[in-house]
């Protein structure tokens, strides 16, 4: 399974990032997703995790924006044979519980991080059509046990596998921002189940940190794809106004409230 890293002017800030989470036996996997007019300093930031464990390089022309990038992503997962991939963003860090016991969290370490890989592309393989790994803020609101711990239908971000067919099948760029919550209600809606993982956790160290999307998201561009998400998923997506002290110039924001297993239970 190929892991896809979508990076947009963060080539200052890759090795500390999502890249240092991925086994070094298995970055031949990844591929950094970035704009033709940074293909230079990419290169130069990754120079060594290319020659030493096989990093590659996907070079967008004409991207303008996050949508764009993913849908590039699905192209190429589909040109490469991929029958799944994985998407990731740049600035991920990963978190595994104690033991299947308990649902306290450490820091992950690298078999961690090999057997939730595994597992994601094993369940998206046989199962799903989306898996993602649990958000770190409300992990703990789900029961012990071995892996899989899983919820079905839910919120899939950041770190997500995808069958391939059914990725691109949806239809992506409806939104400027928020792209990833239309695509996971366009494969719910289909019928397509999805799988949030427990036994990980994900999170950011901050909202709209320099560089990605924050390089052109505004209040502006954020409110009107809310907005439209709410058009888009009437009953399904609705507004509202959010607060968080991590957000910076956007630690006040227009935001959606998803119902998820409802936009399953509308499926056609």
């Amino acid at each position: 399974m190929l892991i896809f890293i979508p990076s947009y002017k963060r080539y200052n800030a890759v090795q500390g990032g999502t890249l240092r989470w991925i086994p070094p036996y298995l970055r031949h996997r990844v591929r950094f997703v970035v704009r033709e007019e940074e293909e230079e300093w990419y290169a130069k930031m990754l120079h060594h995790e290319m020659k030493e464990h096989g990093v590659q390089l996907v070079i967008g022309s004409g991207l303008t924006g996050i949508a764009d990038t993913r849908k590039l992503i699905g192209e190429v997962a589909a040109q490469t044979g991929q029958e799944i991939f994985c998407t990731m963003d740049d600035d991920v860090q990963f978190a595994t519980r104690k033991s299947s016991d308990v649902v306290n969290l450490r820091p992950s370490e690298v078999e961690d991080m090999d057997a939730m890989l595994a597992e994601m592309g094993l369940l998206t393989l046989t199962s799903y059509a989306q898996v993602a790994i649990s958000l770190r803020q409300g992990n703990n609101n789900v029961g012990v046990g071995p892996s899989p711990i899983l919820q079905e239908n839910g919120r899939a971000i950041r770190v997500c596998s995808f069958k391939t067919k059914e990725f691109n099948e949806c239809e992506h760029g409806r939104v400027q921002v928020m792209e990833d919550i239309d695509v996971t209600l366009q494969l719910l809606s289909k019928g397509h189940r999805n799988a949030v993982l427990y036994y990980w956790a994900q999170d950011q160290k901050a909202t709209n940190a320099p560089g990605g999307c924050s390089a052109w998201r505004t209040h502006e561009v954020h409110d009107r794809a809310a907005h439209k998400m709410a058009e888009l998923w009437p009953g399904i997506c609705t507004t509202r106004l959010k607060e968080n002290k991590t957000g910076g110039e956007f630690g006040t924001r227009t935001e959606i409230t998803v119902q998820w297993k409802k936009a399953f239970a509308s499926r056609a």
